[in-house]
């Protein structure tokens, strides 16, 4: 498991570590690391987001008269350092930032594992403005830079304890939006030479499932793995937001089938993101566990117990409505299924049905299997078999 710091936990950002020139102050991160370490989980750490002291932000004359477009063009956090920035095509040193990133690295080095460098930086201008004042050359300086200090306090570790660290750069998180919004082509150009030799892991964001990148992003990746076979790809964002998703059973279904599509094309690592605004995964006046928080902590629970994905199922009828229907194999020798369907209660109709070790539903209730076989599903069900199951049809509101 791994603790991204975002949202209530930026503490890794530049703002925060190095608040004026030369002065770093680590008390927070140094809680949160310890927590972290303490409950067991890896940490990937946000890196970024310079202060007032070294930020390109124009000084409060240069607003223009009808505002900025976007809010966060009033941070100075979101516009690039000094030091980084162009001038006439000439790259800015990047002295500061690399003083930065190298002093964070070497001083969580065995403590913290990932650096994400800079969320959803391909909205920069000219399009939409929200996290990112520079350019894709200057972002890709500074991803450069990161890691060059991540190599240096990897041999510097080395050197001092004789043993390998552990310590990967991720590229940034990408926003998958296409069209005025977004730069797509940045997020397609990291998978490119030179800049795919500046990171370890390609991170993008799963708001809208892999159909969106299943004919660029996802052939560009696998494309860029033959000439770096431990490039890997994780999905760094997906909550079921109050934007996407109107009703709790579209929440849960959501949460469990973006799970599954990420899964299925290949990522190794899937974080789960939740808004305090919208009550993700804790209601806020009496900080109890939200619906979607169970079903996510079910289905992680599940999802441990795997050690291999192998497909989905096909060939049954009505299979188009059981939207979500995939099998993996257990440690243990059984096999799990996972199925769903958007806000429809099915009943699944199983010919093996005698091969079923149990079943349950995304609360964790057992669900009985009825005589002949079938299985009802409301939001989700995680079916534990000995082998993979035989459906042969789905019925129900169809």
């Amino acid at each position: 498991d791994t603790t991204r710091g975002w949202e209530d936990a930026k503490v890794f950002m530049w703002y925060n570590i190095e608040p004026t020139s030369g002065h770093f102050t680590w008390e927070h991160s140094d809680q949160y690391v310890s927590a972290a370490n303490a409950a067991d989980m890896d940490v990937l750490a946000v890196l970024g987001y310079p202060s007032n002291w070294n930020s390109t932000r124009p000084p409060v004359s240069a607003i223009p008269a009808e505002g900025y477009k976007s809010a966060y063009q009033y941070q100075p956090d979101r516009y690039v350092s000094k030091d980084i920035q162009y001038h006439d095509g000439v790259p800015g040193s990047g002295d500061r930032w690399t003083n930065y990133v190298y002093q964070t690295m070497k001083r969580y080095a065995c403590k913290v594992k990932y650096y994400e460098i800079v969320n959803e930086v391909n909205f920069h201008p000219p399009y939409l403005p929200a996290s990112f004042s520079g350019t894709a050359d200057e972002y890709f300086l500074m991803l450069k830079i990161a890691h060059e200090q991540a190599q240096r306090v990897k041999a510097e570790y080395k050197a001092e304890t004789g043993q390998d660290l552990e310590l990967y750069i991720s590229s940034s998180g990408f926003t998958a939006v296409a069209g005025s919004s977004a730069d797509r082509q940045m997020a397609l150009d990291a998978l490119k030479e030179p800049y795919v030799g500046y990171y370890d892991i390609y991170n993008i964001h799963g708001y809208s499932g892999t159909k969106t990148i299943k004919d660029d992003v996802l052939p560009a990746f696998k494309a860029a793995q033959i000439t770096h076979p431990n490039l890997k790809l994780w999905q760094g964002e997906f909550g079921p937001l109050n934007d996407l998703y109107s009703t709790i059973p579209g929440k849960l279904y959501g949460t469990v089938d973006k799970y599954m599509d990420f899964l299925a094309n290949g990522t190794d690592k899937y974080f789960g993101f939740g808004s305090p605004g919208d009550d993700t995964f804790a209601t806020r006046h009496t900080v109890s566990p939200t619906e979607v928080f169970q079903t996510t902590a079910v289905l992680q629970n599940q999802i441990r117990k795997v050690d291999q994905y192998i497909g989905s199922y096909s060939g049954f009828t009505n299979e188009a409505y059981l939207t979500v229907n995939h099998y993996m194999h257990r440690t243990d020798g059984n096999y799990l299924s996972i199925l769903s369907a958007d806000q429809q209660p099915l009943n699944i109709n199983i010919q093996n049905a005698d091969k079923i070790v149990r079943v349950e539903d995304n609360y964790g209730n057992v669900v009985p299997v009825q005589q002949g076989g079938t299985v009802y599903k409301k939001d989700t069900v995680f079916i534990v078999s000995s082998e993979p199951l035989q459906i042969s049809s789905v019925t129900g509101n169809v």
